[in-house]
């Protein structure tokens, strides 16, 4: 059976901004509760984002009218890898790709070349290697947010972790040795 969503473990320096912060509540799960359809791993939408002077190619990512796939995502990277600050992801995925990731898959070779540190842990025939099935967000090593979702991968809220995170740390250490680069995973299994 296909999982509704693939766990996600996103890194970065710098800390965390004002926006990615916003909304996010403290200590208790029930402390916000916003809900967006979440874009790591869960179902195809009934309906894919478009917006004018865009257009999907078939087989590829969306790609901007006469010229590469560019977003606000891909000018941020670009801006953090230039002032030197690491974006990172780990995505846990079992074969066969649900369409969902497949999808998500068209985005992360043009998030790769902007400068994103793309892993993948391919869990199909091995044991998971001790994380959680909990997305999470850490920065700088201190600042850990996780990110709660519906079977259905709608997202329910963001939630601070409070006090120590060592353990976020010592999981970033596991995922980020067991995990290989996206771009040699794709190579190796494809991703359509």
């Amino acid at each position: 059976m296909d999982r509704p969503r693939a766990p996600s473990i996103r890194f970065r320096s710098g800390g965390p901004t004002r926006a990615e912060l916003k909304g996010v509540g403290h200590g208790s799960p029930a402390a916000h509760g916003c809900r967006h359809r979440r874009l790591q791993g869960g179902r195809l939408p009934e309906r894919l984002p478009h917006r004018p002077g865009h257009s999907r190619l078939p087989g590829g990512p969306v790609r901007r009218a006469g010229g590469a796939y560019t977003s606000g995502w891909t000018d941020r990277l670009r801006a953090h890898a230039a002032a030197g600050r690491t974006v990172q992801r780990v995505h846990i995925v079992t074969r066969p790709l649900s369409d969902y990731l497949r999808y998500e898959f068209m985005y992360y070779e043009p998030h790769a070349r902007a400068g994103e540190d793309i892993r993948i842990l391919d869990l199909t025939s091995r044991p998971n290697p001790g994380l959680p099935d909990q997305d999470f967000w850490a920065f700088d090593d201190s600042t850990v947010v996780l990110m709660n979702y519906e079977p259905d991968g709608t997202q329910i809220n963001r939630v601070l972790v409070e006090g120590d995170v060592e353990i976020y740390r010592e999981w970033r250490r596991i995922a980020v040795a067991e995990s290989v680069p996206f771009m040699d995973y794709v190579k190796e299994h494809g991703w359509q």
